[in-house]
């Protein structure tokens, strides 16, 4: 799995024996780090440490392989230049998820989409690779509309709402908007409120925040997950299959728009996952 963000704390002691490969691409000539704390705490979210930490327990794909791209710099801004290099980089290397905690706003007069990020995007499942994005943030913010941003409004990826821990749809998660049409909506919700993760504040303090950044790895590490029970399923396979597992949330229909299929799933078990797969692809067949 790639997190694409502000790089990654290579000194974090809950990670001291995780395998970590790393790729700077912001220019800025120093060593790979995380100068912002965003990217840790993503990776945290999507990966957790091999064991579980001296603090409370996070993270959920232990076992992924994770590569770190530093696509953001240390204000946490960077150009599409770099997000998509980092895209290409985490395809060669044969990812099979691509973890987005990025985005710009929708404003009127943008295309409901980016075509190079949709061509990405497209190019990604072709591989085998499904890109896991970030509604963004700007749904009560008066300055902007409120639909879903770039990367995430590409129809190609899976694009990630945040919830609280009451079901309820965050405040700020972006979403259909009548403002916007033809903007894509989220696909599906994941926990984006008070996220406890790895991002450490000062020594032994770790940072708890909200946002649809915080949702989008929830989904990640699920989908490793699903990836890892069953390795016969990638790209938009794999996107089916997450969004056909999502449990319906209070109010759903009425929500569709906020949170697209519901909250994301976990799979009870490889075998579980096996059998389920199987019996969807005999009712289609």
């Amino acid at each position: 799995m790639a997190i694409l963000d502000t790089g990654f704390d290579l000194s974090h002691p809950d990670f001291a024996q995780r395998q970590i490969v790393t790729k700077n691409f912001v220019g800025d000539q120093q060593p790979f780090h995380d100068g912002v704390g965003h990217g840790t705490h993503c990776t945290g979210t999507a990966t957790g440490p091999l064991h579980p930490a001296s603090v409370q327990r996070y993270g959920i794909a232990f076992e992924a392989l994770i590569f770190s791209g530093r696509v953001l710099d240390d204000t946490g801004s960077g150009g599409d230049f770099n997000i998509l290099q980092g895209i290409d980089w985490a395809i060669e290397q044969g990812c099979d998820i691509v973890s987005l905690s990025l985005g710009a706003p929708w404003v009127p007069g943008d295309p409901a989409f980016s075509p190079a990020y949709e061509s990405a995007a497209q190019h990604a499942l072709a591989a085998g690779c499904l890109l896991v994005v970030a509604a963004g943030n700007e749904a009560n913010d008066p300055r902007f509309v409120g639909a879903v941003g770039t990367p995430g409004n590409s129809p190609s990826v899976l694009t990630v709402a945040a919830i609280d821990r009451n079901l309820a749809t965050a405040p700020f998660s972006n979403r259909v908007q009548p403002d916007a049409p033809g903007v894509k909506g989220p696909d599906l919700a994941a926990p984006g409120v008070d996220v406890f993760s790895s991002w450490l504040v000062r020594e032994g303090r770790y940072n708890t925040i909200s946002g649809t950044s915080m949702a989008t790895p929830h989904v990640a590490g699920i989908a490793a997950l699903f990836a890892q029970a069953n390795p016969s399923i990638r790209g938009q396979a794999l996107k089916d299959m997450i969004l056909n597992h999502c449990m319906a949330l209070p109010n759903g229909a009425a929500r569709k728009g906020e949170i697209g299929r519901g909250l994301v799933q976990a799979p009870l078990d490889s075998q579980s996952v096996s059998s389920t797969d199987r019996r969807r692809r005999r009712r289609v067949g």
